[in-house]
């Protein structure tokens, strides 16, 4: 994982995926979650994936609560783009229950674990998501 941060925009997947949602926008979103919540139990969920849903979900997040802070420029410009387009009824929900399987089974938890030194940053990080999709 190319992480420099803990933050969900702080590492080289979600970065990449921002060019994505620039071009897609709704669509990006919507494919980016329903890669993790398609997969069933059984299924591992990879670092990557982890990290564009995470990112996906802080653009769900930012729709529905207007807080943008978390977004970094480039996912500013693109959200300001497409906002009006993301089903504030559908999609905080969906956004809700894939960053729950990222922070409770996943390779992107693992990796964290292994760094202990900001797991507890990351685990707030995606709690602080969690609470505002709520």
């Amino acid at each position: 994982m190319g992480a420099w941060g803990y933050r969900n925009f702080e590492n080289d997947d979600a970065g990449d995926w921002v060019l994505e949602f620039e071009a897609k926008g709704i669509e990006a979103v919507r494919n980016a979650l329903r890669a993790v919540a398609e997969l069933s139990d059984e299924d591992y969920l990879e670092a990557p994936e982890s990290c564009i849903a995470l990112a996906a979900a802080e653009i769900v997040a930012s729709a529905k609560d207007g807080d943008i802070s978390g977004l970094p420029e480039e996912a500013r410009v693109a959200f300001a783009k497409h906002k009006d387009a993301i089903d504030a009824a559908r999609d905080p929900a969906l956004a809700f229950a894939v960053v729950r399987r990222v922070l409770t089974s996943s390779e992107l938890l693992d990796l964290w674990e292994e760094d202990t030194g900001l797991l507890d940053d990351w685990k707030a990080e995606v709690n602080g998501l969690i609470a505002r999709l709520a």
